[in-house]
């Protein structure tokens, strides 16, 4: 049996460059505050839950402000800049997809994004390259929670323990390991740990279905 059986990858970050656009929206609702976020705040945004990440972005502003009223700011500005460009491809991902999708791996897809953001953007792929999305309204506890990694795993038929994760956040990796998955760390914006059952890589630039057997193999025998 050749493993890993499944790959789950985050989006944002992960698969696609769109964290600078999250990053881009938070500033602007600060700056109407007076306030200039650093580079290491919005890198502790990410991978957050939609309400602890927008709370968080409050507390840094230091307003009374309504999370979800700055989280639906920050959705439609993410989703009117990514409907005016071509998917922004983080290296080697789009390789990969298409390699797996050749290689008959099936693929899935868990983001902290809400369903009316996340779907849109899944729904530009390539036919097949993604058979499941789970978003944030679809479980109750988001990342580092491994909950949604779960579900994914379920709905496309396999056990977590038999999948690998694609992560780029501190939290997303958290979350994939508690699974019982295989990581794979491809920073962006932060640093990762070293975990047992997580492999880090700069990128996905060369990493092929071959190396991701090679990479699950290696990582299970560090547990």
């Amino acid at each position: 049996m050749n493993l890993p059986r499944a790959v789950i990858f985050d989006w944002d970050g992960t698969l696609v460059d769109s964290e600078p656009l999250w990053v881009e929206a938070e500033r602007a609702i600060a700056a109407r505050y007076g306030v200039t976020l650093t580079t290491e705040q919005c890198a502790s945004l990410c991978g957050l839950t939609t309400e602890n990440a927008n709370t968080e972005l409050i507390t840094m502003i230091g307003q009374p402000l309504d999370w979800r009223e700055v989280a639906a700011e920050k959705r439609a500005h993410v989703v009117r800049i990514e409907s005016e460009r071509p998917l922004m491809w983080r290296p080697g991902a789009e390789e990969l997809m298409e390699d797996l999708y050749t290689a008959d791996v099936p693929c899935g897809v868990y983001s902290a994004r809400v369903g009316d953001v996340l779907s849109p953007a899944v729904a530009r792929l390539k036919p097949g390259r993604v058979r499941v999305s789970v978003d944030a309204d679809q479980v109750t506890h988001g990342k580092p929670d491994p909950e949604g990694f779960v579900l994914a795993a379920r709905l496309l038929g396999f056990d977590p323990a038999d999948c690998l994760v694609v992560e780029d956040s501190v939290a997303g990796t958290a979350a994939g390991r508690a699974s019982g998955a295989v990581v794979l760390g491809v920073p962006s914006l932060v640093p990762l740990g070293t975990w047992p059952g997580q492999v880090n890589v700069p990128s996905l630039e060369g990493v092929t279905t071959s190396a991701l057997r090679d990479i699950f193999a290696r990582a299970k025998g560090q547990e």
